[in-house]
């Protein structure tokens, strides 16, 4: 099969996933008055829908199909069920609780975000993290404990943000997200610049050469 297409159509739908995060929040702003503080509240949701984006296209979609390139036979059809079908197709479902609390956010980002709303955006956001995980061990049985952080960190913010407004709960997501992946980004490149460049620009890169970077 050709690696470079079968990779390429999973990659679309993620795409494709994150792009009906971006219109949930325009379906919430629908039933939201325009102030300072909502136009806060969408730098912050756009801010961490390009968070989940870094996270899939920055290494994980690169090594994944590169590791997909180096196998034949039986092995790469194993590799392709785990990796994309059982991988992949749960993480778009996993986008999906996330533009539904994005939806809330928007739509009322000074009041307090509903136990509700911070779960399912907490669900979302951690469940995407942990596929992540789970594709990395998968390739290189190596854990990215930067993601790991993010997740807990989510979670922690969830747990205590019920006296939070919406607005502010969104920006110590985003934050945490955007700050755990440049630490996993500098420390790839600091591993391995060459191979920190193959991840980037998803050029193809020997076995060994990807196993080391991780």
């Amino acid at each position: 099969m050709n690696a470079g297409h079968f990779a390429e159509r999973y990659g679309l739908l993620v795409i494709v996933a994150l792009g009906e995060t971006v219109i949930a929040i325009g379906v919430g702003l629908t039933r939201a008055e325009i102030t300072t503080s909502l136009g806060m509240t969408l730098v912050a949701s756009f801010v961490a829908v390009a968070a989940l984006w870094w996270s899939y296209l920055d290494w994980v979609a690169a090594k994944v199909e590169a590791r997909f390139r180096s196998l034949q036979g039986i092995p790469q059809g194993a590799f392709a069920r785990d990796t994309y079908t059982m991988l992949h197709l749960p993480l778009i479902g996993r986008i999906v609780p996330f533009s539904v609390a994005l939806e809330e956010i928007a739509a009322h980002p000074a009041d307090n975000l509903t136990s509700y709303g911070r779960w399912v955006m907490a669900a979302g956001i951690v469940l995407v993290l942990l596929a992540f995980v789970a594709a990395a061990y998968r390739i290189a049985k190596k854990v990215p404990v930067e993601r790991f952080v993010a997740a807990g960190l989510v979670i922690g913010i969830a747990l205590v943000g019920g006296g939070l407004a919406a607005q502010t709960v969104i920006l110590l997501v985003a934050s945490a997200l955007v700050a755990a992946l440049l630490v996993e980004s500098v420390r790839c490149k600091r591993l391995n610049s060459e191979v920190y460049a193959g991840c980037t620009n998803r050029m193809d890169q020997s076995p060994a050469s990807a196993l080391a970077s991780r």
